[in-house]
């Protein structure tokens, strides 16, 4: 292991650096959706902020903050620019994943400077073992900030017999083939491209079963094993720092419509501003009411996982966190929409930022891992004491 690096400033100081970026990331919103991509002054922007360590640990110069100080910077960098808040939650919830790998490969991963970690759960590539580790071979198509990232965790199905095994093989970027095949309606800018891999050798010390990835049992933790952040189950904490990203999205939102609504009319009516009607009020005081209810979801979210710091959570208590992310998006949507729908014909054009929002928040809430409605029935099932399915992925 390298000498331990030095951590400068505090998590702190990394919040009101962000906060000053809001404004720089809403003007740039449109060019990173013409881009697809994240836009290379703005990561060089994030990165000199310190966002990417604020899940790494302090002897790699990371902060270890705490997650409700982490999903207030992810929120305020999502509600300049939803697509880089998403790239930037992605990259927050896997940089503690080498924590929980050996200590050859925590060692080996957190000594790439700036280090950035892309992950996708979806099992559509093979692993096949051989003395000392996998040949991976496969097709991801949701590598979320893939193009921005140094390493990527791509989950493969791994035979063992008989039987199967999903794992995450943690890879460089470098080996894999990115594609150029992100064009969406909404979160434009999160360069989330296909990837694939031919044959590539990925060492057992860098191949974690996904079920010890849900459960938060680390079978082969080093030194990071004594340490309860480094410790929650990977997908639940991708989970609780998803919600962040719904809460940016719909602050964004209330921002940009506030700043437009004064000024506005509403044609074929007594009103030269949207805001003397009464209709505007009530759909406001309705935005605003969606608005802290997914605020208060987010929070939480991020409760629900560190009540069970320093022990592995329950299946009910996983599902819980995903509960929460449903319930923090549906109502982000909600909040947005309202917004959208009271802004007026000329809200259509590109130009006015309030329809982005629009957009994102209706795209992103259709992400596998959040869909609000297999989250309730997955709630339900477990409320009802039915078998829950898909609990070694939750």
């Amino acid at each position: 292991m390298s000498d331990a690096l030095v951590v400068t400033g505090n998590a702190d100081d990394v919040l009101g650096r962000v906060i000053a970026l809001v404004p720089v990331l809403r003007e740039r919103a449109r060019a990173t959706e013409q881009a697809r991509h994240m836009l290379p002054e703005n990561l060089t922007a994030l990165v000199d902020a310190g966002v990417f360590r604020l899940t790494m640990p302090r002897d790699r110069g990371g902060y270890e903050a705490p997650f409700a100080l982490v999903s207030d910077v992810l929120s305020e960098i999502a509600r300049g620019c939803p697509s880089t808040g998403w790239i930037a939650s992605i990259f927050c919830a896997a940089a503690p994943w080498p924590a929980m790998l050996s200590d050859e490969a925590a060692d080996e991963i957190y000594s790439t400077p700036d280090l950035r970690i892309s992950a996708l759960v979806a099992t559509t590539g093979t692993a096949v073992p051989v003395d000392g580790g996998v040949r991976v071979t496969g097709r991801w198509g949701w590598n979320t900030g893939g193009r921005h990232s140094q390493w990527a965790g791509i989950a493969a199905i791994c035979p063992d017999g008989d039987t199967s095994e999903p794992v995450v093989c943690v890879v460089p970027t470098d080996v894999l083939e990115i594609g150029d095949d992100w064009d969406a309606a909404g979160m434009a800018g999160t360069a989330t491209n296909s990837v694939s891999a031919d044959d590539v050798f990925v060492p057992d010390r860098r191949v974690v079963p996904i079920a010890a990835l849900a459960g938060g049992r680390y079978p082969h933790q080093g030194r990071y094993a004594a340490n309860d952040y480094f410790r929650y189950p990977a997908v639940q904490l991708f989970l609780a720092l998803s919600t962040p990203a719904f809460v940016g999205i719909a602050r964004g939102a209330m921002d940009v419509w506030r700043e437009r609504i004064g000024s506005r009319g509403i044609t074929g009516t007594i009103y030269t501003s949207r805001a003397e009607a009464p209709s505007t009020q009530l759909a406001l005081a309705d935005a605003a009411r969606d608005l802290r209810c997914a605020e208060l979801f987010a929070i939480e979210a991020i409760r629900s996982m560190e009540k069970n710091t320093g022990r592995t959570p329950s299946p009910a208590d996983r599902i819980l966190t995903k509960a929460y992310l449903g319930w923090c998006a549906k109502h982000a949507q909600s909040c947005v929409n309202t917004l959208y729908r009271t802004s007026g014909a000329s809200a259509v054009q590109n130009a006015v930022p309030i329809q982005r929002y629009w957009r994102d928040v209706n795209t992103l809430i259709q992400h596998a891992l959040i869909d609000p409605t297999t989250s309730d029935e997955l709630y339900g099932r477990s409320l009802l004491g039915v078998d829950t399915y898909n609990t070694s992925i939750f």
